[in-house]
């Protein structure tokens, strides 16, 4: 795991659930890019590892946006309904002068992704996107 650049966060021995010969393991580790796991698991497996499951869990990370632009506040939730949003906040006068505070989540490498799909939707509809500093 290490070679591969990966880090072991957690190692559990299932003691209650002991097989014939060996002890169930469970193992959590993180590694730099998704494509390594399943290197180091045809090398765990080529070093007799029996390999049960596997689950990958990516972290998230949070941004909030402001979107300020001529729209009811239906075609907001309309055009941002496709993203990822936590939370949303409207505020406005009586005119179509909206500004829409967005609380967005994504993992870590669709953070990219996602503010390309944002600031795509924002030109289309000519609304003025501020994002955060990366």
């Amino acid at each position: 795991i290490a070679k591969m650049g990966g880090n072991i966060v957690s190692i559990i021995h299932e003691r209650d659930r002991v097989g014939d010969v060996y002890v169930p393991v469970s193992v959590v580790a993180e590694f730099p890019d998704t494509l390594l796991i399943s290197v180091v698991l045809d090398e765990l497996r080529k070093m007799g590892a029996e390999v049960l499951e596997v689950k990958e869990v990516f972290r998230k990370s949070s941004l909030t946006v402001m979107i300020i632009g001529d729209a009811s506040i239906s075609e907001f939730f309309d055009y941002l309904d496709t993203l990822s949003v936590s939370r949303m906040e409207v505020s406005g006068s009586s005119s179509k002068q909206r500004c829409v505070k967005v609380d967005l989540e994504a993992s870590e490498r669709e953070v990219g992704n996602l503010l390309k799909r944002l600031e795509e939707m924002c030109d289309n509809h000519g609304f003025t996107l501020l994002k955060p500093i990366l």
